[in-house]
């Protein structure tokens, strides 16, 4: 969920709390099926441009995901099987169904 490399030599006991946050957000988000909310993440989602300082090119990838997955199912439901974090990187993987 999250991707600032330059922040990935941290030696904290916790993730940033930004890390924290929009990682949060974006879970819940997924969870309420609040697709206008995950494509206006920039204004919306806490901490944005800290979670993805870069052009965002790898959370897009989350939304083409939601928009196929949009298409082949009326109210698409999202698990997390896979959660944590490295440093201030989110390990989270979604599965959309």
């Amino acid at each position: 969920m999250t991707h600032n490399l330059a922040m990935t030599g941290s030696t904290a006991a916790e993730p940033p709390a930004f890390a924290r946050e929009f990682d949060a957000w974006v879970t819940e988000r997924l969870n309420m099926g609040d697709v206008d909310g995950l494509v206006d993440w920039r204004r919306k989602a806490p901490a944005a441009f800290l979670a993805h300082p870069d052009d965002g090119a790898h959370y897009r990838v989350l939304l083409t995901a939601v928009g196929v997955c949009l298409g082949t199912s009326s109210s698409p439901r999202a698990s997390f099987p896979v959660s944590g974090f490295e440093g201030a990187l989110s390990t989270r993987c979604v599965e959309l169904r």
